[in-house]
């Protein structure tokens, strides 16, 4: 019997193409055009296509695309694969650590963390905070402090004590006035966040539970 290059089969989320990662790649393409264009749909169908253990350089992935595209209604909707490249592996690693810090962050000091960055302390008035990932200060937040500077919406800002001037998560900016209301009087930890509507947002840490359900399990919350 000859082995298929080519699985086609659905799941919840829909439908996920498996392509073989041993065979050479030009014989898997041309496995690939038979197979789509003996499987015509007549409607256009978005699909997840699994490589594998294949690594495929973005020419390679353009090629399965245009495999797709020209021979079949299949939409290229997402890549799965088991494999990356060590630079993309460094760079993962890295926005998924946390730097911490121990003391305060003064007057005029800048500090910045690529991925997580945690506080143990207090961050001062005109004393910065930046991170790429999230910011979490076990102290008082009287400066500015931008999560998510590489444009990372979901990151969250939290704090002791939530009195920063400025506020910053991705490329939303809220400047904070006496007359502003985005504080309210708290005795426990704050942290704020990117509404839905595109504002910075402050409200208790317990809330997170719910406004980043995914986040919490990233952390092994329960």
């Amino acid at each position: 019997m000859t082995k298929s290059y080519v699985t086609l089969k659905g799941r919840k989320d829909g439908l996920i193409m498996h392509l073989d990662d041993q065979c050479g790649f030009e014989t898997l393409l041309s496995e690939l055009k038979t197979f789509v264009t003996n499987h015509a749909m007549k409607e256009e169908a978005a699909i997840s296509v699994n490589v594998g253990n294949r690594y495929c350089t973005d020419p390679m992935l353009d090629e399965i695309e245009r495999v797709l595209s020209e021979h079949s209604p299949f939409v290229m909707e997402y890549v799965e694969t088991n494999v990356m490249a060590v630079d993309e592996c460094q760079k993962r690693l890295k926005k998924m650590q946390t730097k911490t810090y121990i003391g305060i962050v003064r007057s005029g000091q800048v500090l910045e963390s690529e991925g997580d960055l945690l506080v143990v302390g207090d961050v001062n008035p005109n004393g910065k905070v930046v991170a790429t990932g999230n910011i979490f200060i076990i102290g008082r937040l009287k400066g500015s402090a931008h999560a998510g500077a590489l444009g990372e919406e979901r990151a969250v800002i939290a704090a002791s004590s939530m009195e920063a001037t400025h506020l910053a998560i991705a490329d939303e900016l809220e400047l904070v006035t006496e007359e502003s209301s985005l504080y309210e009087a708290s005795e426990h930890m704050q942290c704020a966040y990117l509404h839905p509507s595109g504002s910075i947002t402050v409200g208790a840490l317990h809330d997170l539970r719910s406004i980043r359900p995914d986040f919490m399990t990233k952390i092994g919350g329960y």
